[in-house]
C-alpha cells in the first residue's frame, strides 16, 4: 500500500502570536492574559492557515479524480466558518474528526490509483494545544484516544513490572519445605512466623551467609545463587553483626566504602549524607559502647545503605527496642524507604510489627510458607486454620457441617449452637470443621438483650462471661460455653456502655461473611 500523504505545516505559529498578543497585559504570576479580541484573531490566523492547507488538498485531489472534487471537503468547507463560534475544547474535536475523515479518504484515494502524492506531506491528525485559556499552536502529535480505523499510532501498552528480587524453591534445611518468595521493586515484604531462628535463616541464606539446599535466587532478573555475598547486591542488618566496638560511628559507616578501596574523602561524605538522613548528627564521633540500643540500630542501617544495596534485609530490627523507640524507628523506615526507593525484606516476631510494614507479609509456621498476601486478605480471607489462628489471633471452634449453599456452610458447632461461616474450597456436607472467627468480629447480647431464637435448630452460641477487662481501645471478655470451650471477644469502650460483671448470661453472634470454616484434617497441628 503506498504510504500515506502527509502536509507539513509551514505557515505563522498561533503560539508566537498569542505572545505578541498579549505582551501587554499580564497576570499577577507573569503569565500572559488572553483577552476575547485575542482569541478571535487567534482563530482568524488558524482559519485561514488551514483554508490554505484544505485548498492545496482540493487542487490535487480534483488533479486526481480530473476535475471532481470530492464531497468530503465540500461539507468540511462549508462547516468551517462555524468553527469560530466554537470553544476550544469542542473546536480541537471537530478539527480532528473531519481530519480523520479526509485522511482516510487520501489513503483511499492512494490505493484506488496506486500512486503517492510526492507533494502532501499531510500530518494527521493536528491537535490544538490548550494552555492557560489560549490557543498555543498546532502540533501533530494528538492528545486524543485513537479510534478504531483512526491512522494514529495507539500508544504501547506498559511493561509488566519486573520483581526485584525472585526466590524459586529455596531450602535452608534438608527438613524444610522450599520456599517462593518475590520481591517488587520499592515495596517490603514482610516474613512472621513462630520461630524467628527459622526467618533469620532464611535471610542468612538470601544474603549468602549461609548454604542451601537447592532453589534459585534472582536480583534484577540476574542469578546470584551461587555468587559471593559482596557481589549479590543486597545488604543484612541483624544484631548478630554488631558495629566494630574500635572504631567511632562515622567509620563504622564509612568501613565498608573504604574496604571497596574508595578514598577517604569519598567515603566520608557519603558516611556523612547518611548520618544526616538516619538522624545521627552530633554523635559521629561516639563509639558503639556509647550508643543507645536505638542509635545502634540506625547506625547498622546506615552502614548498609551507604552502598545502595538492590535488596534490604533487616533480621527482627525492632525487638530489641522499647516502645518508644519502636514507634519512632517504624517511622523512619517507612520515611527512608520512600525518600530511597528501598525494597526490603524484614524478619518479625511481633503481628504488630508485620501490621506496621505495610506491605506484603509472609506468614511462616515452623519453616513451612502457609500464605503471603496483605494484612486484609490475611485477616478476612486465611489460606487455612493455621494461618488464621497463628496471625489473626482468631477463636477456633469445633463443628459440622449441615449444609452448604453460595459458599456459605451452616454448621453445628460443638458447643451447642448453629452459626453461618464462608466455606472453603474442601469443604463437604457432613465433614467436621473449624470454624475460625476473630474476636473483634463477634457481637454479645447480655440478658434481656438475647437474640430471642427459640427453635432449637437455630439456636445461638450461648455461655457465662468469665472475664471483662478494659485495656483501653478495647474491652477484652471471656465466655466459657457449657461444655468448657472459652471464646474470647473484643468490644470497642463506649462512655455509655456499661461493663457486665462476670457470671452473666451471654449471646454471641457473628456475621457469615466473617468467619470462615476449614475442614478438621487441616487444622491446628
Amino acid at each position: 500500500m503506498p504510504p500515506v500523504p502527509r502536509l507539513e505545516r509551514t505557515g505563522l505559529l498561533l503560539g508566537e502570536t498569542a505572545g505578541k498578543e498579549t505582551d501587554n497585559g499580564r497576570n499577577q504570576n507573569g503569565c500572559n492574559r488572553t483577552r476575547p479580541h485575542t482569541r478571535r484573531n487567534i482563530f482568524n490566523f488558524m482559519i485561514r492557515d488551514f483554508a490554505g492547507i484544505c485548498n492545496g488538498v482540493i487542487r490535487t485531489v480534483s488533479r486526481i479524480e480530473q476535475g471532481g472534487v470530492d464531497p468530503v471537503f465540500q461539507q468540511f468547507l462549508q462547516l468551517l466558518p462555524q468553527t469560530v463560534n466554537l470553544s476550544l475544547r469542542g473546536f480541537r474535536g471537530y478539527f480532528n474528526v473531519i481530519l480523520d475523515a479526509f485522511t482516510a479518504h487520501l489513503q483511499t484515494l492512494s490505493c484506488i490509483s496506486d500512486r503517492s502524492f510526492p507533494g502532501l506531506n499531510f500530518v494527521s491528525p493536528i491537535t490544538i494545544h490548550s494552555h492557560r485559556g489560549c490557543m498555543s499552536g498546532l502540533s501533530g502529535i494528538s492528545r486524543m484516544a485513537p479510534k478504531k480505523g483512526s491512522l494514529r499510532s495507539s500508544r504501547p501498552a506498559p511493561l509488566p513490572a519486573v520483581p526485584v528480587l525472585d526466590v524459586v524453591g529455596l531450602r535452608t534445611t534438608i527438613a524444610s519445605p522450599p520456599i517462593d518468595l518475590r520481591l517488587m521493586p520499592a515495596s517490603t515484604l514482610t516474613l512472621f512466623g513462630d520461630r524467628p531462628h527459622t526467618l533469620s535463616l532464611v535471610l542468612d541464606a538470601l544474603a549468602g551467609f549461609l548454604p542451601h539446599l537447592g532453589g534459585t535466587i534472582r536480583i534484577n532478573e540476574r542469578d546470584v545463587t551461587s555468587s559471593a555475598p559482596s557481589e549479590r547486591g543486597m545488604r543484612i542488618v541483624s544484631p548478630r553483626d554488631p558495629l566494630f566496638p574500635h572504631l567511632d560511628l562515622r567509620d563504622n559507616i564509612a568501613f565498608s566504602l573504604r574496604a571497596a578501596f574508595m578514598n577517604r574523602a569519598e567515603a566520608y561524605a557519603a558516611a556523612g549524607r547518611m548520618i544526616a538522613l538516619l538522624g545521627l548528627d552530633g554523635i559521629s564521633s561516639l563509639r558503639p559502647a556509647q550508643l543507645s540500643p536505638e542509635q545502634l540500630f540506625r547506625a547498622r542501617l546506615a552502614r548498609a545503605l551507604v552502598t545502595s544495596p538492590d535488596v534490604l534485609l533487616l533480621d527482627d530490627p525492632l525487638h530489641q527496642l522499647d516502645p518508644q523507640a519502636t514507634r519512632r524507628v517504624s517511622v523512619l523506615l517507612g520515611t527512608v524507604s520512600r525518600a530511597l526507593n528501598l525494597s526490603v525484606i524484614q524478619s518479625v516476631s511481633r503481628r504488630e510489627d508485620a501490621l506496621r510494614s505495610g506491605g506484603k507479609i509472609a506468614v511462616f509456621q515452623g519453616s513451612t510458607l502457609l500464605q503471603c498476601a496483605d494484612a486484609a486478605q490475611l485477616y478476612d480471607r486465611p489460606a487455612s486454620a493455621q494461618v488464621a489462628t497463628l496471625f489473626g489471633e482468631t477463636n477456633t471452634l469445633v463443628g459440622q457441617v449441615l449444609d452448604i449453599g453460595d459458599d456459605v456452610a451452616r454448621i453445628h458447632l460443638a458447643c451447642e449452637g448453629v452459626v453461618e461461616a464462608i466455606a472453603s474450597e474442601q469443604l463437604e456436607v457432613g465433614q467436621e470443621c473449624l470454624v475460625c472467627v476473630r474476636p473483634d468480629r463477634i457481637s454479645p447480647f447480655f440478658g434481656s438483650q438475647g437474640l430471642g431464637v427459640d427453635d432449637e435448630d437455630e439456636r445461638p452460641v450461648q455461655g457465662i462471661l468469665t472475664e471483662s477487662l478494659h485495656l483501653g481501645d478495647h474491652i477484652r471478655m471471656r465466655v466459657r460455653c457449657a461444655e468448657g470451650t472459652e471464646i474470647e471477644l473484643r468490644r470497642p469502650p463506649l462512655q455509655s456502655q456499661k461493663i457486665p460483671s462476670a457470671g452473666t448470661l451471654v449471646q454471641l453472634a457473628w456475621p457469615a461473611a466473617h468467619a470462615t470454616a476449614f475442614p478438621a484434617a487441616s487444622g491446628i497441628d
